[in-house]
């Protein structure tokens, strides 16, 4: 049990949070008998008080958030509004981690635009010819090497166009 980060499910995390919002157990005996970290535990709860057993459905894909839904919560936050872990809660987040990266972006004066970090993801690969290559890769750099935006309109993987 002396394990920390241990893969919990997600039954079990809501069974835990439910336990914890009843006072039924307090979240430092939950996070001692998962073998988890008391903040992990503190979040989970957040999430649970906000949206319920829906809050840990796992879709199986990456979650991706709007500009405004970014520059809501990340202005909810510095606004005093909550805390790191209540705001993500509030706006559906799985951890704080994300938004904390929102806030250094706000604060670097970066603007949330760049909505593809990479991975268009292909089932199979598609065979290109060298013209083809050398037209993507002129694209790239014309459009200040958007590889993410170039794989979707030319349909092959990120990957290809990375390389």
């Amino acid at each position: 049990m002396g394990r920390k980060n241990r893969k919990v499910s997600n039954e079990t995390k809501i069974e835990y949070a439910r336990r914890c919002c009843e006072n039924r157990i307090s979240q430092s005996e939950a996070a001692r008998q998962l073998g988890v970290n008391e903040s992990v535990v503190r979040e989970w709860v957040h999430r649970y008080r906000e949206h319920g057993e829906l809050a840990f459905l796992d879709t199986g894909r990456n979650h991706v958030y709007s500009n405004e839904l970014r520059l809501e919560a990340v202005c909810s936050y510095l606004n005093g509004e909550g805390s790191l872990s209540t705001v993500s809660a509030k706006y559906g987040l799985r951890s704080t981690r994300q938004l904390r990266a929102w806030i250094k972006m706000y604060n670097n004066g970066e603007d949330f635009s760049h909505n593809m970090s990479g991975g268009s993801r292909m089932t199979t690969s598609r065979k290109t010819t060298k013209e083809e290559r050398i037209k993507i890769v002129r694209e790239c750099l014309e459009n200040g090497s958007k590889y993410g935006e170039s794989a979707i309109k030319h349909n092959v993987s990120y990957q290809q166009v990375y390389g």
